[in-house]
Formats: C-alpha cells, sequence, structure tokens
C-alpha cells in the first residue's frame, strides 16, 4: 500500500481487484491513510461509515470515471487525501452512470463546514 506517484502532490495508490464497492475503497483508502499517519486508527470504522452515510445522501461520483468520496472527522486537525487508481472499475451510481476507475478520497477536519467545502473545491480544481 504504497503511492506509485503523486499528481500536484496528492499521493496516487494503486487499489487492488479485490476491492471492488464504494465501501471497500473507502476502507481501503482510509486504511492508507492511517497507516500514513494521517488519521488515528480509532477512527477508521467512523469515517468509513460516515463516507457511506454521505454516499447515500447522493453520490458523489461525479461521472468520466471519478468519485469523491467525502467525510469530516473531529479526530484530525488537517485534512486527509488521497487518490486511488482502481484496477477494476467499480459501479458507483455515477451521475453518467459509467462506472468509477479513480477516486479523490477526503477527510477533513469537522470543525468548519465552510472550510471542507473549500478543501473539498479545491480538490476537484487539483483534479
Amino acid at each position: 500500500m504504497t503511492p506509485t506517484t503523486e499528481f500536484f502532490g496528492i499521493p496516487i495508490v494503486d487499489v487492488p481487484a479485490t476491492v471492488d464497492t464504494p465501501t471497500t475503497v473507502a476502507r481501503y483508502l482510509a486504511t492508507w491513510l492511517e497507516a500514513k499517519g494521517q488519521l488515528p486508527a480509532n477512527e477508521l470504522d467512523r469515517i468509513v461509515k460516515a463516507t457511506m452515510k454521505r454516499e447515500s445522501l447522493g453520490s458523489t461520483g461525479i461521472g468520466r470515471g471519478f468519485a469523491l468520496p467525502h467525510t469530516t472527522s473531529d479526530a484530525i486537525e488537517k485534512s486527509a487525501f488521497v487518490l486511488g487508481r482502481l484496477a477494476v472499475p467499480v459501479e458507483w451510481d455515477a451521475i453518467d452512470g459509467a462506472p468509477v476507475h479513480t477516486v479523490a478520497f477526503l477527510v477533513c477536519n469537522g470543525s468548519d463546514r465552510a472550510a471542507t467545502m473549500r478543501e473539498l473545491a479545491e480538490l476537484v480544481v487539483r483534479i
């Protein structure tokens, strides 16, 4: 679980074919961030559940094979993000109906909603 490269300072991680649902993708990328010291281990389950709860409100599949799952956590001070390059495209209920092959996973500090939205917008622009 090491990044193969970086894109504008964002690590890119190759996600294996066995990770084949939105939930398992979120768990894989959250675990990678935890291994790099960016997320506390005791928050992983909560972060994955919160990510999927957000996903249930409306898909973060933005089309053309991209998804932007995101959540917040009061347990972190600095936002954590990673790009996942999926070995096998995953059905994500994307706006265009296409499966997802690239996931930008973002976890922001939950204390400032406006900052969270700015960081999400910045991530989209960087991608």
